[in-house]
């Protein structure tokens, strides 16, 4: 099988040497052995195929000689679209794709996701950072869930940008928010870590439960391994009496889609609280 250098980087076919080497120096910010010699031996298994990737794309784009036969070879075979890759600019047709539509994530059923998230705010200029870009829609969510009047209470969680609390002694629902700008095999198990600390601070209560995380994100990596993690982790109630529902949404901030993980419950106030998550505002 051929291998196509290019769109390992995310980058369309053809792109400057210096558009190559920025690729690289952020992929390889993802998966460089410091990065991930704290976690598991399959994480680090992942982290040093992709680096032998990466190191072989830059060995053959360095040489003249070695690019021109990667690119006649390439040039027999029709380019496909480019996936979100982090530092990868979109292909030039992205701005006029077709209104984007939520998905379901794998393994749920289809009746937790609705058609689309909340309408982000216009893609950030250059003299806006991306990460000022996703606290914005962090923000955003988090004024359209205090509109709810649900009497939200809010606390401040190390590793969330947010958390905001409502319930009575019958029920409880805790919707915490974090971004992150490249969502990939390595930054999800930051998430999920903190996601389940979240969880864990409820496993003696004996009242309805569901816990909300919230990840908004610009750039997807690994997407396959990143929704199994995910899904892994919201599978089945927690806490000692079964009463905690664990809840995921990823939010793409630039292509409007959301992907909902979890079953949710039928109370009144989850249904309100999924329901804004997944339709748009003003809707």
């Amino acid at each position: 099988m051929v291998k196509d250098y290019y769109r390992l980087l995310g980058l369309p076919r053809g792109a400057s040497l210096s558009e190559i080497k920025s690729a690289y120096r952020r992929m390889a910010a993802q998966y460089h052995p410091d990065k991930v010699s704290g976690l598991g031996p399959e994480v680090q298994e992942v982290a040093q195929a992709k680096m032998l990737e990466l190191n072989e794309a830059m060995a053959v784009f360095a040489d003249p000689v070695q690019r021109a036969k990667h690119d006649e070879v390439l040039d027999l075979i029709p380019e496909r679209p480019l996936a979100r890759v982090a530092g990868a600019a979109p292909p030039p047709a992205a701005a006029s794709a077709e209104p984007p539509v939520a998905e379901a994530a794998p393994s749920e059923p289809a009746s937790t996701a609705a058609a689309s998230p909340p309408k982000p705010s216009p893609a950030p200029t250059p003299s806006v950072s991306r990460d000022l870009f996703l606290e914005q829609q962090g923000r955003e969510l988090k004024t359209g869930l205090q509109g709810l009047a649900m009497h939200w209470r809010e606390s401040a969680v190390r590793g969330w940008q947010w958390v905001l609390e409502s319930g009575d002694w019958r029920r409880t629902v805790v919707v915490a928010h974090r971004h992150i700008e490249s969502l990939s095999l390595l930054s999800v198990r930051g998430f999920l870590s903190s996601f389940e600390a979240l969880v864990r601070e409820r496993k003696l209560t004996t009242k309805g439960t569901t816990v909300v995380g919230i990840v908004t994100y610009e750039n997807l990596m690994d997407a396959t391994t990143v929704r199994e993690q995910v899904q892994s982790v919201v599978s089945g109630r927690r806490g000692l009496f079964k009463t905690v529902t664990p809840l995921i949404v990823l939010y793409d901030a630039r292509a409007r889609r959301t992907v909902l993980f979890g079953s949710p419950t039928d109370y009144p106030e989850i249904k309100r609280v999924v329901r804004f998550l997944l339709t748009p505002r003003g809707a």
